[in-house]
């Protein structure tokens, strides 16, 4: 039996893990990023989360953002592990397991940074007053819509 799938398989899932470690990566650690002019970016839902927040506690969200070590430092990680998935898709022959451990260590560092994102809410959300989460509930409820 054939296995003539297997590449093409392979270069979807690459051009999707690509994707979305540069939406992550991009938005979340660009130069246009928290305090620096622009929205957060990052997951959807950080997205959301932020943009219905008072200005004062988008402000704190971005601050821990800013200040969270394992975000400042996703940027370069996210760019070593595109840089192994290249050598190892020039590399010849083609080693398929390379390729698979390069794309979970990928999908590792995305994990990582959006799971710390995640948290920011977290924190954010347990500071705010009661009347704020149901203020900010509000707001995601009426953009579901």
């Amino acid at each position: 039996m054939s296995r003539n799938w297997t590449k093409p398989a392979l270069a979807v899932s690459l051009a999707i893990n690509l994707l979305v470690a540069g939406a992550v990566g991009g938005a979340l650690l660009t130069d246009r990023g928290p305090g620096r002019g622009g929205p957060t970016g990052g997951p959807p839902e950080l997205r959301s989360f932020e943009r219905g927040l008072e200005p004062e506690r988008r402000d704190a969200l971005r601050a821990r953002l800013r200040e969270d070590p394992a975000l400042r430092g996703g940027r370069a990680r996210l760019r070593a592990t595109r840089g192994e998935l290249v050598s190892v898709l020039r590399a010849e022959p083609f080693d398929a397991d390379a390729f698979r451990a390069a794309l979970s260590a990928q999908r590792a560092v995305q994990t990582e940074l959006v799971t710390r994102a995640l948290e920011a809410m977290v924190l954010t959300a347990q500071e705010m007053a009661p009347n704020e989460r149901a203020a900010l509930a509000d707001v995601l409820a009426r953009r579901r819509r």
